[in-house]
């Protein structure tokens, strides 16, 4: 856990549930995976770290990424998850 800052998530995977949790800021996520559930919980926005308008980076996967993906996804932000050119992508 950071508190009272941003946070930069560059890469991250876990083999069990991961849990991300920004008190007092906000979140940009590069690449998190996890082989069942993803947790991003922000205080203020969850943004894509990539400007990817033009080529579509996946930002959160769950499950095994060979075959259907499985698992769950879960965001809180406290403000926004969307802005122009960084949308985030999630396969679960």
């Amino acid at each position: 856990m950071q508190v009272g800052t941003d946070l930069l998530v560059g890469r991250v995977h876990g083999g069990g549930e991961v849990t991300i949790d920004v008190e007092n800021g906000d979140m940009f996520v590069g690449k998190v995976s996890s082989d069942t559930a993803i947790n991003l919980i922000a205080a203020h926005d969850i943004l894509d770290s990539f400007d990817d308008a033009n080529l579509a980076i996946v930002n959160a996967t769950t499950g095994d990424v060979t075959a259907p993906t499985t698992g769950d996804i879960y965001l809180q932000a406290g403000n926004d998850m969307v802005k122009p050119q960084t949308i985030l992508i999630l396969l679960y």
